[in-house]
């Protein structure tokens, strides 16, 4: 492994509290002006990234620096010997005692021992500095150690970082459509030789961390010559790039620093780099892969901010919004981004109607940075929580690239989510919006959704949206639940809610019934439904996400799976240690749980895309996974229809019914649930909840589609509650197929099932 000479040690990162700081009193002539406690890749000092500290003189006349310092607890750190003239600022390294970033207390002290300044801070954030501001201290996302705290200071500090030979001249955490490997962008690093002699590339290494680096491709780079390197699985270089927040190095082979970058605050789909002629880094609004880079910005301008609360408003005649921000605010009322020629905000806006706003700052000298989302639902009536999602129009409905238009595309498109709910909602969230199922994209109007939530918008949602204890969300879903051209809007819910009573072996998806916006267009009656994800099964059964796969449709996707079924299939699983080594490797209790839920229900939709199984490498077990279950209960359920899909989900089943211990597990959990949650009367129960939830939103959401609400009432009858009018009930049927399905013997009816007759 490559040492890393440049780097030193670095604090430990906190997550839990806000940055905080303050100085006892407004700044006297000699102060501390600005400080970072984590330089991980944004602020290189002789080659190395120490933790430091600003010292600007505020008083009229020059100040010989010789015999100040800055003291640390105990430890001292004498200031630079140099006189500081009136307005000047001083950069003072922090090397042998470092700025810890949980906090510290910093003094500025004179050569005869009084105190000039004191400053207090928490919580320090990586890679940003924290700027007086008046008696405390502000965030600020772009240093400018050393020069004065302006956006002209920050563009002399950059001027600074000219790089070495070879330099980091344009990255990306968003690669949207630039050189697709098998339909899958990665991201990059473009590099570039600005030496007057050829490099070979190989000499070199890129890193984003402390512990690992790697090589880069065997290439002679000519002078002035450019080369894009791919980074992610299937690239050049193995690890990706966070949209959150990146350090990059670029390493000499013996460990010495060449380049560095600090990726951030990158607008969606733009690019951070270098221009010709010019010293450190801007920002772009497109990327130029393998081309000079031109238009550059300094800065990313903040989002705009409202004191106001957005929200579900009842009983009002209007609601008025104040919004704040740096240089021009211009605004939106129909979802569309707002761009130069949007409306100006110039006082407050007074909306009588449900209306969504978004709000981006223009300032000069910087890239429009993101926008400021909010919805207002006003006097809708919705007895449900409300679920609001913005987009710009042509992102859902172009024919060019709009998802609802071209629903078989696997298109994701940047949007905003918000679930007004009390303290189970959550507050507007960038996050990104794909079309959601199969056939259900193409054969019915109202289609289902997936909110992504990725660090290229604003991270993961955090949020106990499901009571369940998961807490933290990749992606969620927005399910229409149809389930033909009239529905119930409940069947895939009630047997995922059953099958959680049965077991927690068999990973489901919870839910919550919500009425759902579009740019501020009522869209109906939606669940929110918890995705299918690594993260899920990680979240649930605590394993690491990157330890997990997801499997769909056959047993093709990893060689261990395939192994697991060849196994199956070439072995007597009435074996005795043939069968052991099988409940190693397959939670034997998912697949029974899997395939009783399956029969009982009738699934008729029980076909290859909605078969799934998780496996994790922590202990190599796979679970068969339960999903899409909209089509059953249109008939009746038989005991063994989950054995005769073809499949290899099927197959196991079929070779683990030969042996008996499996035989009479599978028994013993048929009888378990028929009489529990399965039962007639726990079947009713939940069916009239879930009614009773979906009901107050039914009538609008039928008539939103083009439907008779009527109809809903008789689905219900007719498919959910009918099923309980077979003589003896639904759990009854399910055991006299069984009875004949599995040969069970008089002895076993009577033990398990003779009650249900």
């Amino acid at each position: 492994m490559k040492k890393l000479f440049f780097l030193l040690p670095l604090a430990a990162l906190l997550l839990a509290a806000p940055t905080t700081a303050r100085a006892d009193m407004p700044a006297p002539a000699l102060y501390i002006s600005e400080l970072m406690a984590s330089n991980k890749a944004s602020v290189p000092i002789d080659g190395a990234f120490p933790d430091w500290a600003e010292i600007c003189n505020g008083g009229d006349e020059r100040v010989d620096l010789s015999g100040y310092w800055l003291r640390r607890g105990k430890k001292a750190i004498p200031l630079p010997e140099m006189t500081l003239e009136p307005g000047a600022c001083a950069l003072v390294p922090c090397v042998d005692v470092h700025l810890p970033r949980e906090g510290a207390e910093l003094w500025l002290i004179d050569p005869a021992g009084q105190t000039l300044d004191h400053v207090l801070y928490e919580n320090a954030p990586t890679d940003r500095s924290l700027v007086r501001d008046g008696e405390g201290f502000a965030e600020c996302r772009w240093p400018s150690p050393g020069q004065p705290n302006t956006p002209a200071g920050c563009d002399a500090f950059q001027q600074t970082l000219t790089g070495a030979e070879l330099v980091i001249a344009e990255a990306v955490s968003y690669n949207r459509d630039y050189a697709p490997i098998d339909g899958e962008t990665l991201d990059w690093v473009e590099l570039q030789n600005r030496s007057n002699g050829t490099l070979a590339l190989s000499d070199y290494y890129l890193t984003d961390n402390d512990t690992e680096c790697w090589p880069l491709p065997e290439r002679a780079l000519a002078p002035g010559e450019r080369c894009v390197v791919f980074c992610g699985a299937g690239g050049d270089l193995p690890f990706g790039i966070s949209a959150g927040g990146e350090e990059l190095y670029l390493v000499r082979a013996d460990g010495s620093l060449c380049d560095s970058l600090y990726l951030h605050d990158l607008p969606l789909g733009g690019s951070m780099g270098r221009m010709e002629g010019q010293g450190g880094f801007f920002y772009f609004a497109e990327p130029t892969p393998g081309e000079e880079n031109r238009n550059g910005l300094r800065r990313v301008s903040e989002t705009p901010q409202s004191p106001e609360p957005c929200g579900v408003f009842e009983d009002t005649d209007s609601v008025t919004v104040t919004l704040t921000g740096p240089g021009t605010i211009r605004y939106t009322l129909d979802g569309s981004l707002p761009g130069e020629n949007a409306a100006v905000y110039d006082g407050p806006l007074t909306f009588t109607e449900t209306t969504v706003l978004r709000a981006v700052c223009f300032e000069d000298g910087a890239l429009p940075g993101r926008s400021l989302d909010l919805s207002y639902i006003l006097n809708e009536g919705n007895a449900l929580p409300v679920v609001s999602v913005i987009t710009d129009p042509d992102n859902l409905f172009s024919t060019e690239r709009g998802i609802y238009a071209n629903p078989e595309q696997n298109w994701e498109v940047p949007a905003s989510a918000a679930l007004f709910a009390g303290e189970r909602g959550f507050e507007p969230i960038e996050c990104g919006l794909k079309m959601h199922g199969a056939k259900s994209r193409t054969n019915q109007a109202k289609k289902s959704f997936k909110l992504c939530f990725r660090d290229r918008y604003d991270g993961a949602l955090a949020c106990d949206l499901f009571e369940n204890g998961v807490t933290e969300f990749s992606s969620v879903l927005l399910r229409s639940a149809w389930e033909s051209s009239i529905s119930t809007q409940m069947r895939d819910i009630l047997m995922h809610e059953l099958a959680a009573r049965c077991t927690d072996s068999l990973p489901t998806q919870a839910y919550r019934y919500c009425a759902l916006y579009l740019n501020g267009e009522y869209w109906g009656l939606y669940a929110l439904r918890e995705a299918l994800s690594a993260q899920h099964y990680a979240s649930h059964y605590g394993y690491a996400p990157e330890s997990v796969t997801m499997s769909q449709g056959d047993w093709a996707d990893g060689p261990e799976a395939r192994a697991l079924l060849d196994f199956i299939k070439t072995h007597d699983p009435r074996d005795e240690e043939v069968y052991a080594q099988i409940c190693r490797e397959l939670d034997i209790e998912s697949v029974i749980a899997w395939s009783i839920i399956e029969s009982y229900s009738g699934n008729i939709d029980m076909n290859s895309p909605n078969m799934r199984f998780y496996r994790s490498d922590e202990d190599g077990v796979l679970r068969y996974v339960l999903v899409d279950l909209d089509l059953g209960f249109f008939d009746f359920g038989e005991a063994n229809l989950s054995f005769r899909t073809g499949n290899p989900y099927s197959e196991v089943l079929l070779r683990l019914m030969e042996n008996p211990d499996f035989r009479r597990l599978y028994l013993e959990r048929l009888s378990q649930y028929l009489h529990g949650p399965l039962s007639d009367e726990s079947f009713r129960q939940l069916a009239e909840r879930l009614a009773d939830e979906s009901r107050p939103e039914v009538e609008r959401d039928y008539l939103r589609w083009g439907h008779d609400p009527d109809e809903w009432q008789g689905e219900l009858d007719t498919y959910i509650y009918g099923s309980l009018n077979y003589p003896g009930g639904h759990a009854a049927f399910l055991a006299r197929s069984a009875r004949n399905v599995f040969h069970i013997t008089q002895e076993e009816w009577d033990e398990l099932f003779a009650d249900l007759e």
